[in-house]
């Protein structure tokens, strides 16, 4: 009985994997039909090729030179060199050169211009937003603004490709390398769709409007409720509803800034180390860098001087997050780091490029 049990499995899943390949295989159908019926370029190049042979064939038995010398003629006929040593000496071959001439060369001119088309289709998309993004280790940028436009050259810096997203035309950053920009307004389904938001990791939200800013996290937590918002608030009343519509990290510029310009007024190298802490450079700024400490770590359990021990003079710990405490800033040099905690440190990208614990 086990074995009959055993057959019956296996036949089961041979004919269920025998349903999925043939499901495939008539998708793969559909798609190359698809191309067919609806690739004008194709069409024309078997049209092209169809007046090709049929002039090749007329011409060689009219003529009688034999198929290298009647190829010769058909190209060099079609790209309108014509040398003159090649030419038809009747008339049936005089006419199949005058109808090759005309349908030939219209029909090179029309693959040439459909080939054109496509290639300055395809910059005229990237320059106006109706591109679509791929790829998934990308950002999202939603909204254009100062903030966006400082966002966006503190990932540039960085190497991360980034899709951009705006209601309004943004032709300037057709000439940043790895950005995408989609016109339309990021509170759509379809344009979030189309830049990809189902396979992106963070989305940084930007619009000036805050209204626009807590309906943007609640649909875009419905497409990819794995994805780590960063949402840009303006008005404090509206953090607490941010952060309950699913935003993982608030950033308030204008409380931000008002706080930099207090503190510069008599304290301007705290403002100063601030700025160059939190702006990537690769040359004399300081980075701000977390480091999480997952299972299995070495460092687990063990006291934070012995970690400060380690990195020595590569790097600074400035803060430890917990996620019952929160963030500890400047804790005590006898804490014991444990799973789950995100150490903040701060580094000289220029002379520590990568920092070990």
């Amino acid at each position: 009985m086990a074995e009959i049990h055993v057959y019956e499995h296996i036949t089961k899943k041979k004919h269920f994997i025998e349903q999925i390949l043939e499901r495939e295989e008539e998708q793969i159908h559909h798609k190359i039909k698809r191309f067919i019926s609806e690739s004008r370029e194709f069409k024309g190049f078997l049209v092209f090729l169809l007046i090709a042979a049929l002039s090749l064939t007329l011409f060689n038995y009219f003529e009688g030179k034999g198929l290298f010398k009647s190829l010769y003629w058909l190209i060099t006929t079609v790209t309108t060199v014509g040398y003159g040593d090649n030419v038809p000496t009747k008339n049936a071959s005089i006419i199949v050169t005058m109808i090759t001439m005309i349908l030939g060369i219209g029909m090179l001119g029309f693959l040439a211009t459909q080939m054109t088309e496509k290639i300055v289709s395809t910059n005229v998309q990237g320059v106006f937003g109706l591109k679509r993004a791929k790829g998934k280790k990308q950002y999202i940028i939603a909204g254009w603004n100062n903030t966006a436009e400082a966002v966006l050259k503190e990932f540039i810096k960085e190497n991360k490709s980034v899709v951009v997203v705006d209601n309004k035309p943004n032709p300037g950053l057709a000439h940043y390398e790895n950005v995408t920009f989609i016109l339309g307004t990021p509170l759509d389904k379809h344009i979030l769709l189309k830049a990809n938001v189902k396979e992106t990791e963070t989305m940084v939200l930007c619009m000036d409007d805050d209204s626009d800013v807590l309906l943007a996290i609640h649909i875009t937590k419905e497409l990819n409720p794995k994805i780590n918002i960063v949402a840009k608030i303006d008005n404090q009343e509206f953090i607490s509803i941010a952060k309950r519509a699913g935003a993982d990290h608030i950033v308030s510029p204008s409380s931000i800034g008002g706080r930099l310009l207090s503190i510069a007024v008599d304290q301007p190298s705290i403002v100063q180390w601030v700025m160059e802490a939190t702006t990537y450079s690769t040359k004399n700024g300081i980075e701000l860098i977390e480091y999480d400490v997952k299972k299995g770590s070495d460092i687990i359990k063990k006291e934070l001087r012995r970690v400060k021990e380690k990195i020595g003079h590569k790097a600074i710990i400035i803060g430890v997050m917990n996620e019952e405490k929160g963030l500890d800033t400047l804790p005590e040099d006898n804490y014991k780091i444990q799973e789950g905690d995100t150490i903040v440190m701060v580094v000289n990208p220029a002379k520590h490029a990568h920092v070990k614990l």
